[in-house]
């Protein structure tokens, strides 16, 4: 009796069919999601939003904190926020290192502006209080403490800082009641005006040495990489070296 030969693609289920149209379209669909987010994502020097505006007019230095030889014709403006964590992670890992490499090399001098946000509740009263410690000349040492502990600005934390950087108590605890309050309502004017909405942010430029002021050539929203801070920097010292500070320089 003669065998019959079955045909078993002709008895598999309709419903596979339907699955493997349905499992192409999810895969072409992912695919295009993945283009799509590689041609839409951001990069993190995009995400760094929003440009700070360069202002057309030079930027006051006279009594902002300072560090440097006043040698050096680059300058590097810190806009910052004591309550930042990202303003800390900036003082204490990236601005040692800029300081090793520029600073204490006699290449840049360090600026620094106030620029307390308003999520952070502690930040004003912490800039008042690391202007007065200026006046006493222990501005950069008061910095240090206070972006060691960010999170930790009460005003007894300030009072005991103050002491730790061997400030006169007294005379700190007078300036810190509000004395400071206008210049540090002026630096968030200034930020705000230049469009410094995240902190930290930085103006890098040259010193026209005649009127203390800040020529500013380049702008960077949020705290970069080192790299990218060198490759500024290199290239504003490679154009404008330390030397004479001239007081015509205009940088443009």
């Amino acid at each position: 009796m003669p065998r019959e030969t079955v045909d078993r693609s002709s008895t598999a289920p309709a419903w596979r069919g339907a699955l493997d149209l349905v499992t192409t379209i999810l895969m072409i669909g992912v695919a295009i999601a993945v283009l799509w987010r590689s041609l839409t994502i951001p990069t993190k020097a995009e995400a760094r939003a929003p440009t700070i505006r360069i202002p057309s007019s030079p930027i006051a230095l006279e009594g902002r904190p300072e560090m440097g030889s006043e040698s050096a014709r680059v300058a590097l403006l810190v806009a910052s926020d004591f309550q930042c964590p990202f303003c800390a992670h900036f003082a204490t890992s990236t601005l040692p290192a800029l300081l090793t490499r520029y600073v204490t090399t006699g290449q840049v001098q360090l600026f620094f502006l106030n620029n307390p946000l308003d999520m952070h509740p502690l930040a004003p009263k912490a800039a008042e209080a690391a202007l007065c410690a200026n006046e006493q000349n222990q501005f950069w040492s008061f910095h240090d403490r206070l972006f060691a502990q960010p999170q930790d600005l009460t005003a007894v934390s300030l009072a005991r800082s103050a002491e730790a950087t061997g400030l006169d108590v007294a005379a700190f605890q007078a300036c810190v009641n509000g004395r400071m309050s206008e210049r540090v309502a002026a630096d968030r004017s200034l930020a705000k005006e230049l469009g410094m909405q995240v902190t930290p942010s930085f103006l890098f430029g040259i010193v026209n040495a005649g009127a203390k002021s800040l020529i500013v050539l380049k702008t960077m929203a949020g705290a970069g990489s080192i790299d990218e801070f060198v490759t500024l920097l290199d290239g504003l010292i490679a154009r404008y070296p330390s030397g004479a500070n001239s007081t015509a320089a205009t940088g443009r």
